[in-house]
This record gives C-alpha cells, sequence and structure tokens, in this order.
C-alpha cells in the first residue's frame, strides 16, 4: 500500500468514524435444514476471504441470513437494493455541491455510500438483488472485490477494512427484471448458495418463529401451510408464494382465534387478502372466485 494509499484510507476513517452504522439487531431466523447448511456455507466462504452469493426466489430468508451473519460477527451491517437506475454513486457516495463551493474537493465535501462505508469500517455490505443493477453498475465492484481497494477522484485510493465483507443476493434469472450477471463479475463471485423453498417442517417452524402472539392450534397451522402449499403447485399464480405469506396469514388469524372468532370461513378470507398480489392479472370476479377455489380446496388436504 502507498504512503497516498493510508494516508487517503487514514482519513476516511477518521472523517467517517460517525457515520458507522450501528451493530444489527438480533435476527430471528430458524437455522434447521437448508437454512443451517447455507449458514455454515456463508461462514465458511467468509473465514477462506472468498465472496459469497445468495441465490433463491424472493421471501425465501436470503437477507436474513447475511443480517444473522453480521449480528453474530458483531460487524457494522449495509445493503443496499438495486435497480436499473442506480448508479455508482450510489455505492460509493459523491461531492456535496454547497460544500464543494466553499471549501473545494476535501474529505469534508465527499459524503459516503454504503459499499465505502462497510470498506473503511470492516463492515458487512449487502448487493440486494444484484442481477437486477445494470452492468455500468455491477463494474464498480470489481476493484473492491479483487484488490480490496476503492479509487476515489480527487481524493486516492482506499482500502478496505480486514473485516469488510461483502455479500451478494439475487433472484433466479427466471424472475422478470433481472439482468445477467457480467462474466467479470461472475468470476469474482466465489461460492454459489442455493436456497429454495423450505421443507413442511421448516417452514411451520419459521411462521411459528415470527408469530410470537401466536394463538393457533397445530390443525390450524396445518392448513395454514397447505394453503401456501397448494398455492405454490397453482398454475394460475404469477410468481410463487413466499414464506412471508404464511406468516401474514398466521398473525391475522392468530388475533381471531384470541378472540375466539377464527372459523374456516373467516381463514379463507384472511387468505386471500395475503396471497391476492400473486395471483396471475384477469378480471376481478375471476380472481376472487378462483382464488378462494383453491384455498377452500387447501382446507381439506390432509
Amino acid at each position: 500500500m502507498t504512503e497516498n494509499q493510508c494516508d487517503s484510507t487514514r482519513e476516511f476513517k477518521e472523517q467517517f468514524a460517525r457515520q458507522i452504522a450501528s451493530r444489527p439487531s438480533e435476527v430471528k431466523i430458524v437455522l434447521d435444514g437448508q437454512y443451517k447448511k447455507a449458514y455454515e456455507l456463508l461462514d465458511d466462504a467468509v473465514s477462506a476471504r472468498l465472496t459469497p452469493i445468495i441465490v433463491g426466489p424472493p421471501g425465501v430468508g436470503k437477507s436474513l441470513l447475511a443480517r444473522k451473519f453480521a449480528y453474530d460477527t458483531q460487524r457494522p451491517f449495509y445493503e443496499l437494493f438495486f435497480d436499473e437506475l442506480m448508479s455508482p454513486s450510489h455505492l460509493i457516495g459523491t461531492f456535496n455541491p454547497a460544500v464543494l463551493v466553499s471549501k473545494g474537493y476535501c474529505m469534508e465535501a465527499f459524503e459516503p455510500g454504503p459499499l465505502l462505508l462497510a470498506m473503511v469500517g470492516g463492515g458487512v455490505f449487502v448487493a440486494q438483488e444484484l442481477n437486477r443493477a445494470s452492468e455500468f453498475c455491477q463494474n464498480s465492484f470489481l476493484e473492491p472485490l479483487e484488490e480490496k481497494t476503492l479509487y476515489i477522484p480527487r481524493l486516492g485510493k482506499i482500502r478496505a477494512n480486514d473485516n469488510f465483507v461483502f455479500i451478494a443476493v439475487a433472484n433466479p434469472y427466471e424472475f422478470s427484471g433481472a439482468h445477467r450477471i457480467s462474466e467479470a463479475l461472475r468470476d469474482r463471485l466465489h461460492v454459489w448458495i442455493s436456497l429454495s423453498y423450505p421443507t413442511k417442517e421448516t417452514e411451520l417452524k419459521i411462521i411459528a418463529a415470527n408469530t410470537p402472539e401466536n394463538k393457533l392450534d397445530p390443525e390450524t397451522m396445518q392448513k395454514i401451510y397447505n394453503i401456501i402449499d397448494q398455492s405454490r403447485q397453482s398454475e394460475e399464480f404469477s410468481k410463487l408464494v413466499s414464506v412471508r405469506t404464511g406468516i401474514s396469514i398466521a398473525r391475522i388469524a392468530s388475533r381471531y382465534a384470541e378472540m375466539d372468532l377464527l372459523t374456516d370461513s373467516v381463514l379463507v378470507d384472511i387468505a386471500y387478502q395475503s396471497l391476492l398480489g400473486s395471483v396471475t392479472e384477469r378480471n376481478a370476479r375471476w380472481k376472487e372466485n378462483k382464488l378462494k377455489g383453491l384455498i377452500r380446496k387447501s382446507l381439506t388436504c390432509k
């Protein structure tokens, strides 16, 4: 590391010390089945100084794994959700025009982005939905992942803290809006961790763990799982139903159960409202009849 690079890194640490994120709060997650294996692989990848990427459909707990890792290792946590409009300045930072006019190009005039803060503070940076980022934006990661440095025009080159961790999160390519990850970036993503929808036993544990006011008996929990499972198998749905949907149904159903008002009819209405956004668009009447019919059928499953 050159003297200029060393000085720049030291100045950034001093300048941005107050902007380093606080430690993430405790994360509720069920480390069972695939999640236990995925977490262990994530920990192994970071320990071996390899860059991991977690791939899976929406709502299977990809982000929770990253948050859990940051909490367990007591690292500051940063994340950024990507889309086509995201630019490198959102990641790295930019000069504040007002300060720039009065003080010129200096550390004080620069407002750092989450990637730079994670590098300087030895934190975890999570690139959410990485395959929604344009290739122009993806290229911003090449230097930090390969050299563990980042060049800031007019300020110099910054070297990452040894504790800096980059974790990518991506949806499968069949989901709309996804871009292909560039070959240059793929070459720097060393460990691909795959997640799918959990087994019945694990999903029920997740729903229960995220419904602290749970007043539901095992039979009702089974009905909720059947609704989710049948919805995922239906060709009428435009996207797979996430674990979050089951949690939503259980939380609302638990309130009705506490008042002794939960019936199959009420459960159908709760599930309908929770699943409404996942059904393929046609006319509103078709949607209601088809979806409620599927839910009622699910309640009879064993």
